[in-house]
């Protein structure tokens, strides 16, 4: 749950798989994405100097490139670094990671329209608590005192911990027919299981107990485009993620519509579903103008959630910019192919 992970992952995406490393038609690339999560809950909005916010806010930069060089003449490799901080509930939880990816794209034909791509990323989490004063214990509610855990938070060195950590995955890009592509890949995140935290120190025993470790997580996507029209694109995507303790998909339904050639701007739009006992309805709008992207995200709740926070889920706001100094090839067809 408190892995960093988006609704408008596109914004995002070495966050699911290293392999998107340098993948797209350009240069350099800058992504960010904020996200915020659980304003709704009960005194959600409210800020004081005891107990803070109760909602959940992320924040993601990723910055990524590539070199013209590889073992063949159309292969190519990419680099990239990814920053991403989260910031959660009254006590100020804050889990934080900085790390640098790298990939190689090894194209399957002379066009380059099919390649495949080995990523890596590599490291570091660390976390830490902001606020470790004034929690609300439910063993202390029942009468029955305070909690270890609670305890145990007050101790300097239990609330800060971290743990480097290792993150691989494969991709692979492909023409199908003559009006539409196809990217799948999957990858497998916290590879080493890392331990995050020694656990919690009981201080009447100072023996620690409940050490955390990073549990693996698996990712697979697939993302389908789709010429419809000359100025229409559909682009249906499906993400799933899962670790020992839970799982999450996400089904994407996105349009690209050409709104005005010579200016070059695109309008995006679409709907998903993420099916769950707390069940979310995503609503996605966008526009690409020349080489910038911009993305905006509403989950709505639908199921199990809405007691707490209405309808309202999460909220994100993302922006990318792609900057090439090389001469850009003449892509013949009109608006068929995305620019991957």
């Amino acid at each position: 749950a408190q892995d960093f992970h988006n609704t408008y992952w596109q914004f995002a995406q070495v966050e699911v798989n290293p392999a998107f490393t340098g993948a797209f038609l350009g240069n350099l690339r800058v992504n960010a994405i904020g996200r915020n999560q659980g304003t709704g809950v009960a005194n959600g909005s409210n800020i004081d100097m005891d107990m803070g916010r109760n909602s959940f806010d992320d924040l993601s930069i990723a910055l990524d490139g590539s070199l013209p060089f590889g073992l063949k003449d159309t292969d190519w490799i990419s680099l990239g670094l990814n920053i991403s901080k989260s910031t959660a509930g009254a006590g100020g939880f804050q889990r934080n990671f900085a790390g640098l990816s790298a990939a190689y794209h090894l194209s399957m034909n002379k066009d380059q329209t099919s390649v495949f791509t080995l990523g890596v990323r590599y490291g570091s989490y660390n976390t830490s608590l902001a606020n470790k004063v004034n929690f609300i214990d439910p063993f202390g509610l029942q009468g029955n005192g305070t909690s270890s855990d609670i305890t145990g938070l007050n101790v300097e060195e239990a609330s800060e911990t971290g743990a480097n950590d290792f993150m691989v995955g494969v991709m692979y890009t492909t023409p199908v027919g003559d009006n539409a592509d196809l990217r799948i890949g999957i990858s497998s995140d916290h590879l080493l299981n890392p331990r995050l935290s020694n656990g919690v120190l009981d201080t009447s025993t100072m023996i620690r107990t409940n050490p955390e470790n990073l549990e693996r997580r698996l990712n697979v996507f697939a993302q389908y485009y789709v010429s419809l029209t000359d100025r229409m694109v559909f682009n249906p995507t499906v993400l799933y993620m899962t670790t020992a303790n839970g799982s999450e998909l996400l089904v994407q339904s996105l349009f690209s519509y050409l709104f005005n050639a010579e200016k070059d701007i695109v309008l995006n739009f679409g709907i998903g579903v993420r099916p769950s006992s707390s069940m979310d309805i995503p609503l996605f709008l966008g526009a690409d103008w020349k080489d910038w992207k911009f993305g905006l995200s509403y989950d709505t709740n639908v199921s199990g959630l809405t007691q707490a926070n209405g309808t309202f889920g999460a909220l994100e706001l993302g922006v990318s910019r792609v900057i090439s100094w090389d001469k850009k090839a003449t892509v013949k067809p009109k608006y068929v192919c995305p620019r991957l």
